[in-house]
């Protein structure tokens, strides 16, 4: 009973939302520095939050609908199983969904003729191909460390019949970064 509780526990982690948070933390910093780069490339200057007005409002807003749509569209779902085509489409969706949520944003407060398309444009432009890069960066970090293990030693009890595809299938999802001797 207590080792399948564990087990049902561990299970629960691994698929949980939290299990991606790295990922989710980068993308809000890539939003936030599409943001500041789209400002400054539109010809305001480098700092979009000095004053209190509605663009330092978009940019609050534009995280917020960043989470909104990690979470409602799924983005993190699998982020380390997917081909580079398979993501730059997941990507790709996700920040015109962004985008989307930010003119509609703009269009209920009929802030939209005080906010600079330019930057709106641009901002979702240059947070798809920061936030690409970034993610495949980061997943071919995380692959080699999944390659390489780490401190953590794990025992596997098996069956010797199974043994060997137990081991195979460690080595392929090694997401826990176990080292496999």
């Amino acid at each position: 009973m207590e080792g399948e509780r564990k087990k049902s526990m561990y299970r629960k982690d691994s698929e949980g939302w939290l299990k991606h948070t790295d990922f989710i933390v980068l993308d809000m910093i890539c939003l936030q520095l599409a943001y500041v780069l789209a400002y400054a490339i539109s010809g305001y200057g480098f700092n979009p939050y000095e004053k209190e007005d509605h663009e330092s409002m978009a940019a609050v807003f534009l995280e917020l609908a960043d989470l909104v749509m990690i979470f409602a569209y799924g983005t993190m779902k699998s982020v380390l199983k997917r081909g580079y085509y398979r993501d730059f489409v997941v990507t790709l969706n996700h920040a015109v969904m962004v985008g989307a949520l930010a003119v509609l944003y703009l269009f209920l407060l009929q802030e939209g003729q005080d906010f600079s398309r330019l930057t709106l444009m641009l901002t979702i432009i240059i947070y798809l191909v920061m936030t690409y890069v970034v993610r495949e960066l980061w997943k071919k970090l995380l692959r080699k460390q999944m390659k390489d293990g780490g401190e953590r030693k794990l025992l596997i009890v098996t069956s010797e019949d199974v043994a060997e595809q137990v081991v195979l299938s460690m080595q392929e999802n090694n997401y826990a970064r176990f080292s496999l001797a």
